[in-house]
Order: structure tokens, then C-alpha cells, then sequence
């Protein structure tokens, strides 16, 4: 059976889905909605949006990966300060990189260069 919305728990964190994010199993239903009952046992597949490029913002300060990874290695930059887009060196993607990310997730290296707008 197919639904769509609601609200639950994996692995003690919660997760809100009807978009398309990442992959989910056992996900225990919390709320009764759209005809889920709470504690319901259910395994979904979310996937990822395709990322989408646009031409480069000018808005922005477009660097290097390399360069922008030195600004955060050296505490130059820091969430508080801003947050980024990775890029290629002619479009820019709308998928978001924060200096947090560096430690947390890794980087996508599969682009060359960062469009960062600080505060």
C-alpha cells in the first residue's frame, strides 16, 4: 500500500517525508493521518532530488573548493558566518555546503568550486 505524509521515528530521530531525501526502513508511524495507525511498522524508499544548476549568482563570492576548504581548515569561515552552493566553474547547483559539513558529511568533491554567501 502506497501513502504519502505523515510523521514518525527511525532510529529515534524524527523524520518528516513526502519529498524525495534519502532511503528509510522500518519507519514506526507516531502520528495517526492519512490512514497510518501510530505504531505502525512500515519500510519507504525516499530518494534524492536530482540536483538542478543555474547560471552562477553574482551575488555570491564564487572560489575554488580548494580555497574555500582552506578558509574553513583555517577557521576563516564558519556556519555562523554563511553558507554556500557547491559550483562547477561556469553553473552553479543548489545543493547547499556549510563549513559544518567538512566534518560531519565530507565534501562533494565531485565539483571545483563554492558560490558563498556570508551574512
Amino acid at each position: 500500500m502506497e501513502k504519502e505524509g505523515g510523521t514518525g521515528y527511525v532510529s529515534e530521530q524524527k523524520w518528516k517525508w513526502g519529498g524525495k531525501y534519502l532511503i528509510v526502513n522500518s519507519f514506526i508511524i507516531v502520528d495517526e493521518e492519512d490512514g497510518w495507525q501510530k505504531g505502525d511498522k512500515v519500510d519507504i524508499t525516499i530518494t534524492r532530488a536530482e540536483i538542478k544548476f543555474e547560471p552562477i549568482d553574482t551575488n555570491g563570492d564564487m572560489m575554488t573548493l580548494k580555497h574555500w576548504l582552506e578558509c574553513v581548515d583555517s577557521g576563516g569561515f564558519i556556519d555562523y558566518d554563511g553558507f554556500g552552493y557547491y559550483a562547477f566553474e561556469d553553473k552553479m547547483s543548489d545543493k547547499e555546503v556549510k563549513p559544518s559539513h567538512v566534518k560531519k558529511n565530507g565534501i562533494d568533491d565531485k565539483f571545483t568550486h563554492v558560490v558563498w554567501y556570508n551574512r
